[in-house]
């Protein structure tokens, strides 16, 4: 069973760079810090092509070196471990851009390596960047004027437009060569839930023959499987609005977003709101369980999210575990 694609754009040419898109994506992933970007094709060994987990000889492979991190756990709860870590892998830099310039990116399968590490993936690489745009964009503005002195009637814009010329012009110091083998490509959508629709026709079409080869190789479903590639958009939402110091941004922005994509994928967010040292704290709970205690590693262990688990239990957990972090 195929999703089907319903964003609308308009291809254009913005004149957006290899160091131009690299530089917004990197911006992106760094956010959270979770996992490094490469610009460009990786010329060093280990590195997997995406597409390759769409063939079945090489998923059984990833798969099985998975297991091992579990204490040799069954077949099903390592394919569910290893499908959440990839989704993840792909909505951190998505959602990231999104909410703070809300610009689209697709990582095109063809043009996609990741980076294996323990249980799962730590890096990822491609020499395509795909990019949509809303047509306010200062791109689309630099890409109209791009050597000229004009600049918005606006002094609001004034700021941002000549940031973003300086990204345009100049490469960053710490950037590596290699971002200059980065093919960009660029496309207009009308508005913001446009905007929304083409990221996750993206999403879908990437993540669609992974996540099949999985359910076909384990007794995962397909709804558990599309649930949690749903949650993983939430929750870098919510974690990419915390550190930009406005959660409740992170939190409409997961709604608005998971409204625009079909179900199983799209569904209602399990929020939960508490208070921890007199703070009020917006928060969620996984939407199906991941299955991780069944693994030998974390025998009978249920994450602090799981939806098996009593709420006022994730509550007191999710606490415990922010007195631990550093203010």
């Amino acid at each position: 069973m195929s999703f089907a694609t319903r964003s609308a754009a308009v291809s254009v040419d913005l004149g957006l760079d290899g160091r131009t898109a690299a530089h917004v994506l990197r911006r992106a992933v760094t956010m959270t810090g979770h996992f490094t970007f490469v610009p460009g094709k990786p010329t060093e060994p280990g590195w997997i092509p995406f597409t390759a987990l769409y063939q079945p000889e090489t998923l059984t492979s990833v798969i099985g070196d998975a297991g091992a991190m579990t204490g040799d756990a069954n077949r099903t709860v390592t394919a569910s471990l290893l499908a959440s870590a990839v989704s993840a892998l792909v909505a951190s830099p998505l959602t990231a851009a999104l909410l703070m310039e809300r610009r689209a990116v697709r990582l095109e399968p063809e043009h996609l390596w990741l980076h294996p590490a323990a249980g799962g993936f730590d890096a990822f690489a491609t020499d395509q960047i795909h990019m949509a745009v809303l047509p306010d964009d200062p791109l689309v503005f630099l890409a109209e004027q791009p050597r000229t002195d004009q600049i918005p009637d606006d002094p609001a814009a004034v700021g941002q437009v000549l940031a973003d010329r300086a990204m345009v012009s100049h490469t960053p110091p710490t950037t590596p060569p290699c971002e200059q083998a980065v093919v960009a490509r660029s496309e207009i959508v009308p508005d913001l839930d446009a905007l929304r629709r083409w990221l996750i026709d993206g999403y879908i079409a990437l993540l669609e023959p992974f996540l099949e080869q999985v359910r076909v190789q384990s007794r995962r479903g397909r709804r558990a499987l599309w649930a949690d590639a749903g949650d993983r958009l939430a929750t870098y939402l919510l974690l990419t609005g915390r550190l930009l110091g406005d959660p409740a941004a992170g939190r409409a922005e997961a709604d608005a977003l998971l409204a625009a994509a079909p179900p199983p994928l799209g569904h209602r967010v399990a929020w939960i709101e508490f208070e921890h040292q007199g703070q009020p704290v917006t928060w969620k709970r996984r939407s199906v369980c991941c299955l991780a205690y069944q693994a030998p590693r974390w025998q009978g262990q249920y994450c602090s999210t799981c939806p098996m688990l009593p709420l006022e239990e994730t509550i007191r957990r999710t606490c415990d575990w922010f007195d631990t972090q550093p203010d």
